[in-house]
C-alpha cells in the first residue's frame, strides 16, 4: 500500500459487542414515565435496549434506547446483532455527507463557534501531521496541492481565504477531507487537528488529536514490529531446537487463531489484559500441553504477541466483516 493510500483509507470500524433487550413496566424497579416521556411517548411501558459498542480500539461505549413498542425494539434489536458493523456519531462526516445538503456542511466549516460543533472530539511529534498531509497528496510541504485546490474551486478558495485570513488552509484541507475521506483515516484526523487548532482555537482538542494521529500512525508500526522481532525469536528457536520444536510453534500457532477466533465475540470488547487472561484460559483448556513450556505455562508475553500477530493478520476484520447483517 503507498503513503498515500494507507493515509486516506478507513481504519476504524464501529462493532456491536453486546446488545440486550427488556420491558420495563410498573413492576420494573427502574421504570420512570419520565423517561417514556422524554423519549416522546406516553405509555404504560416501554423497551430499553442496552447496546455497547467499539469504535476501532477505543473504549467501548454503551448506549439506551427506549421504544415505545416490541416490534420496534426487535426491529432494531436484529438489525443490529453482535458484530455488525454500523454507523454512529464517531463516524460522523460520512453520516452528514449522507443525510445533509453540501451548502449546510459549507456552513460548519466556516462557522467554527457554531453551535453544533461538527469537528469537535467527543512532549509531540509536531512534524507528524504536517507529514501526514504531505504524503497523503493533501499539501506540497506547507502549501496546499493543486489536487485540493481543484476540487474546491477559485471561487470557494478565495471565500475562505476571506473568512479564516491567514490561517485558511487548515480550513480548506479540513473542507477537502469531510467530504472526500474516511473520518478515521490519517489524513481526516491531521486536518482535523489543524483545524481545531488554527481555526478553531481549541488547544485541548488539537491535543487530543495529535495523539490520535500518533496511535494511528506509530501504532500498527509498532505492532508490526513486535510480530516480526517474534517471528525471528520462533526462528532462531526453531534452528536450535530442529524441526520438531519449529513444527510444534507453529501448531500452537495455529491451535490459538483457530481458538481465538472461534471465541471472538466472547472477548474482542475486553480489555487487551483481559483479552489476554480469556484467552489464555482458552488455551489451557483446550490443550495444556501444547501451550507449555516443560513444566510451565506459556507466558503472558508469548500471547501478548499472538494477539498482536492476529491483529496484524487481517483475520479480525475478515471474521467481523462476514457477520454484517
Amino acid at each position: 500500500m503507498t503513503e498515500k493510500a494507507k493515509h486516506t483509507a478507513e481504519t476504524r470500524n464501529t462493532v456491536v459487542v453486546s446488545v440486550d433487550i427488556e420491558k420495563m413496566d410498573a413492576n420494573s424497579p427502574l421504570f420512570t414515565k419520565r423517561m417514556a416521556e422524554k423519549a416522546g411517548f406516553e405509555a404504560e411501558c416501554y423497551w430499553v435496549i442496552t447496546e455497547q459498542t467499539r469504535h476501532g480500539t477505543r473504549p467501548i461505549e454503551t448506549d439506551f434506547l427506549i421504544f415505545d413498542s416490541e416490534e420496534a425494539a426487535l426491529e432494531y434489536l436484529n438489525s443490529n446483532p453482535v458484530g455488525s458493523v454500523k454507523d454512529d456519531a464517531r463516524n460522523l462526516a460520512e453520516i452528514l455527507s449522507k443525510n445533509v445538503n453540501y451548502s449546510e456542511i459549507l456552513n460548519f466549516i466556516d462557522e467554527p463557534s457554531s453551535t453544533l460543533n461538527v469537528f469537535g472530539v467527543p512532549g509531540e511529534d509536531g512534524m507528524l501531521v504536517w507529514e501526514v498531509l504531505k504524503d497523503s497528496g493533501l499539501t506540497d510541504g506547507y502549501q496546499l496541492s493543486p489536487k485540493v485546490r481543484d476540487f474546491l474551486g477559485k471561487e470557494r478558495v478565495n471565500k475562505i481565504k476571506s473568512i479564516h485570513g491567514e490561517n485558511w488552509t487548515a480550513a480548506a484541507a479540513m473542507e477537502y477531507c469531510f467530504i472526500n475521506l474516511p473520518s478515521s483515516s490519517s489524513a481526516y484526523i491531521a486536518a482535523q487537528q489543524q483545524y481545531c487548532y488554527y481555526i478553531a482555537g481549541d488547544d485541548f482538542a488539537a491535543g487530543y488529536l495529535l495523539r490520535d494521529l500518533e496511535t494511528l500512525v506509530h501504532g500498527v508500526e509498532l505492532a508490526a514490529q513486535r510480530a516480526l522481532q517474534f517471528s525471528e525469536r520462533q526462528a532462531a528457536r526453531a534452528a536450535k531446537g530442529g524441526l520438531a520444536n519449529a513444527q510444534k510453534a507453529e501448531l500452537r500457532k495455529a491451535t490459538f487463531f483457530r481458538i481465538a477466533l472461534a471465541n471472538l465475540n466472547s472477548w474482542i470488547w475486553k480489555s487487551e489484559s483481559e483479552q489476554r487472561r480469556f484467552l489464555k484460559r482458552l488455551a489451557n483448556e483446550h490443550d495444556e500441553e501444547l501451550f507449555s513450556h516443560g513444566a510451565k505455562t506459556l507466558s503472558d508475553n508469548w500471547f501478548d504477541e499472538m494477539l498482536a500477530t492476529l491483529r496484524q493478520s487481517g483475520e479480525l476484520e475478515r471474521v467481523l466483516s462476514a457477520k454484517k447483517p
